[in-house]
C-alpha cells in the first residue's frame, strides 16, 4: 500500500445534458485552466482533495 498522496482539486462540470467530468488537477493546473477553459464549461464544482496514489492505479 503505497504512502504516496495527490493533494489538489477534484473539478466537476457537465458535459452536454448526459454526462459529468471529473478531473484532478494539481492548484498551479487548476489556476491556468479556470482562465482558459472553454467558456461553455458552466456550473463547476471545486472540491480540495487529498488522495492515495493507488485510487488511480487501482
Amino acid at each position: 500500500m503505497s504512502k504516496d498522496k495527490f493533494i489538489g482539486y477534484r473539478v466537476m462540470f457537465n458535459v452536454g445534458p448526459r454526462f459529468m467530468v471529473h478531473v484532478y488537477m494539481k492548484e498551479e493546473y487548476y489556476d491556468q485552466w479556470r482562465y482558459t477553459r472553454d467558456q461553455r464549461i458552466t456550473d463547476v464544482v471545486i472540491e480540495e482533495v487529498e488522495v492515495e496514489l493507488d485510487y488511480f492505479l487501482g
